[in-house]
Order: structure tokens, then C-alpha cells, then sequence
């Protein structure tokens, strides 16, 4: 069994958890939710 490292800080996770949370009810399904905050993210992060 292979041991997974976290890579992002627990706030960082922390935040994304509550993003989801959130918004879900907005969204289909949860993964809907993931993929749009995850877009919205990409997007943001192109502007810069």
C-alpha cells in the first residue's frame, strides 16, 4: 500500500472543502460542483 503525501496546506484544503460545500446545492451532483469551482479557479488564475 502506498503512502499518499498531501501536497497543499491544511488551510488551503480546509477552504476548498467549504467551497464545495457551499455551493453544492447549486450543482447536479457534487463532482459538478468540483469541476465548476475548479474551472473558475483556472480561469481566475489565466487572468492574473
Amino acid at each position: 500500500m502506498s503512502k499518499m503525501t498531501n501536497k497543499f496546506a491544511p488551510e488551503v484544503r480546509d477552504r476548498a472543502i467549504r467551497m464545495v460545500l457551499d455551493h453544492e446545492r447549486d450543482y447536479p451532483s457534487r463532482w459538478a460542483t468540483v469541476v465548476s469551482i475548479a474551472e473558475d479557479r483556472l480561469l481566475a488564475a489565466d487572468a492574473a
